[in-house]
């Protein structure tokens, strides 16, 4: 069961990527197949000791503000209006810890973490790497996010089998035998790519709770 339900976690979320280049290119003539590029992530916060269930539970606290100040800086403020939505990058963010492989999450952790990808358009990446560190691939955000210490992007290669297995790395809470209650976030969380998964995969009758609707 528990390797059914890690699966079913990967899948969701390659998915999801896939399913929001998708209508990025729906929405712009101008996209085509292979015009995104994908990072990864790891954001440090400045108080990583504490319990697990609450670091879940600020997991939006975290990320939220994060993506913001990416839209902000890729985009100006022109991405809260609804025909610019699509612009926005696709990203996909889950807590972690370390030794994590082997043990089911303990009550409180000492390096509690958060993983993750970014997509964007390939149009935006000479802008995002401007949001980049030139000593270290720091993201350098254009003001303080409350908790958070360090943010480090990096373009992941472009070997399909190691993106994917960053992806199950990602999900690897997904098959701890408990206290996962809360493990990842997507963004955005637009009606309108709502309605585009629903008419992809007629499985999904709601959206997903792990989305949070701006």
């Amino acid at each position: 069961m528990q390797t059914e339900i890690r699966k079913a976690y990967n899948q969701l979320t390659i998915n999801t990527l896939e399913y929001y280049k998708q209508y990025q290119i729906h929405s712009d003539p101008n996209l085509k197949d292979g015009d995104h590029t994908l990072y990864w992530f790891t954001v440090k916060s400045t108080s990583p000791t504490g319990r697990w269930d609450h670091f879940q539970m600020d997991l939006k606290k975290y990320i939220c503000p994060f993506y913001y100040d990416i839209c902000d800086n890729l985009l100006g403020k022109l991405w809260k209006r609804k025909n610019k939505k699509l612009l926005k990058p696709f990203l996909f963010a889950a807590p972690d810890y370390e030794n994590s492989n082997y043990q089911g999450p303990s009550t409180v952790n000492t390096f509690n973490h958060i993983h993750g990808l970014i997509c964007i358009r390939n149009d935006q990446k000479g802008d995002f790497q401007k949001l980049l560190s030139n000593e270290e691939p720091h993201y350098k955000y254009s003001k303080n996010i409350m908790g958070i210490r360090k943010i480090t992007i990096n373009e992941t290669t472009s070997n399909v089998n190691n993106n994917l297995g960053y992806i199950n790395y990602l999900n690897k809470n997904s098959c701890r035998s408990g206290g996962n209650t809360y493990n990842e976030i997507y963004l955005p969380s637009d009606k309108k790519f709502f309605e585009f998964i629903k008419l992809k995969d007629t499985t999904l009758k709601k959206p997903s709770t792990k989305f949070f609707l701006d």
